[in-house]
């Protein structure tokens, strides 16, 4: 999703990962509170994963996100998403391919990451993208919030492998058609909706 500011229909670090539960265990218990501490960490430790798996984030995309490779396209698909939702964007950058690491955005990619509400994750369809494939394909679709104003990316995204670990390579471009827009205009100069980090006017809309 480059969901992964990996997602067009137009069509989410490599820092370690630690689970809330246990920061906030070390915090509650330097401060010598005891009580409802037990009922917090089972809440953080069954939180049920952004990417609408159906798991909690700790067996889905919280390893994923935290360094371990994952072992389909489609895994690493529903872990950028996560990373949109939970703000890792060392996780979207770092697992692009080096074609597309160079016009990526940090800045922007945050901006975007935390001015949205991240509504859920829908895999429209795959090809490949298996433990034994060097290729696949995920399409998907990722529905967002942007100042009260609900949108849908749809995008056929494309993976590969560096280094046998698998990361996302860009998007297949959409057939051409007409279609009626029922979501606000990205601006030219605005991040672009799939996820790169680059301008609109430099990914998506270049062929827009």
């Amino acid at each position: 999703m480059r969901l992964d500011p990996e997602l067009s229909v137009a069509r989410l670090p490599r820092t370690g990962w630690a689970s809330p539960s246990r920061r906030f265990g070390h915090i509650f218990g330097c401060l010598g509170v005891a009580k409802g501490l037990s009922d917090t960490v089972n809440l953080r430790v069954m939180s049920t994963c952004p990417c609408g798996s159906g798991l909690t984030y700790d067996t889905c995309c919280g390893p994923i996100i935290g360094g371990a490779p994952a072992p389909t396209a489609e895994a690493l698909m529903r872990s950028r998403y996560s990373a949109y939702a939970k703000h890792e964007i060392a996780h979207l950058e770092r697992t692009l391919s080096a074609t597309e690491r160079k016009d990526f955005s940090a800045d922007d990619a945050r901006r975007w990451a935390e001015s949205s509400e991240w509504l859920g994750l829908a895999i429209l369809r795959t090809e490949q993208g298996g433990v034994n494939d060097t290729e696949g394909v995920v399409e998907f679709s990722a529905k967002f919030r942007v100042e009260g104003k609900d949108q849908e990316h749809v995008e056929t995204a494309t993976f590969g492998r560096e280094e046998g670990r698998w990361i996302y390579t860009g998007q297949q471009k959409p057939v051409a058609q007409t279609v009626r827009r029922e979501t606000p205009k990205i601006g030219r100069n605005d991040p672009c909706s799939c996820g790169s980090g680059k301008k609109y006017k430099k990914c998506c809309g270049a062929t827009a």
